[in-house]
Formats: C-alpha cells, structure tokens, sequence
C-alpha cells in the first residue's frame, strides 16, 4: 500500500496504472483455478522479507489481489456479503514478499487451519 501511495503522489494515474498491473497479475494466477458461486471463506498467508512492515499495509494490499480474483471469475465480488469471516491472516518471515491465499466455500479448513497451527499461535501470547 505504501508503494501505491508514493506512486500516487507522481499523480493519479500513475498509482492506476500500477494498481492495475497488480489487480492482473493476481487475475492471471487464477487461470485454471476453482470457481465459487456463492459465499467463500478466505486464508491469506504472508511471506514478507521485513517482518518490521506495517501489518495494516499488508493487509490493505488484498484490495489488489481481491479485485484480480474477482475479475478472473473466481469470486463474485469482494463484497462483505461473499467473504465472509473469519478471514485469517498469517505472516512469515521469508526470503521474498509473496502470497498465499487459500478460499473455500465452507469455513471448516479454516478451524483446522488454527488447531495445526495451536502451537505457533500460542508461542506468540
């Protein structure tokens, strides 16, 4: 998000341009993939570099991702009345910035998405 930001500030249609550039990216990722006509549930998994990042920013980048996976079919809309939540967000200190978002039309994998990682979750209370 902040990359948008700085971009922004050389105009608006420069920070567009690179909104769209990453909205595409995200919808190419999905060819071939699932599609889900109704509700989904949604897990996001973050491989960043520098864990000192603004988590806030982080998560302001779905916005991106989302709309890719919107415009591929995959998902109705990234509207409140198809994602619904929980939404999980995990975060990962890793060699490169990268993403993995997994979606399901029930909620299930998500508790036993917390209950694998019961031990990881816990070390950080």
């Amino acid at each position: 998000m902040n990359e948008i930001i700085k971009e922004a500030r050389n105009g608006i249609y420069s920070s567009s341009k690179l909104k769209k550039q990453w909205t595409d990216i995200s919808a190419i990722a999905c060819l071939g993939k699932k599609k889900f006509p109704s509700r989904v549930w949604t897990e996001w998994e973050w491989h960043i570099v520098n864990l000192s990042r603004d988590e806030d920013n982080l998560v302001a980048s779905r916005k991106f991702i989302c709309d890719g996976i919107v415009d591929a079919g995959i998902i109705l809309s990234d509207s409140c009345r198809i994602i619904m939540t929980p939404v999980l967000h995990w975060h990962y200190k890793d060699d490169s910035d990268w993403v993995k978002l997994t979606i399901s039309d029930r909620p299930d994998f998500l508790f036993n998405s917390m209950i694998e990682r019961r031990d990881e979750v816990m070390s950080q209370i």
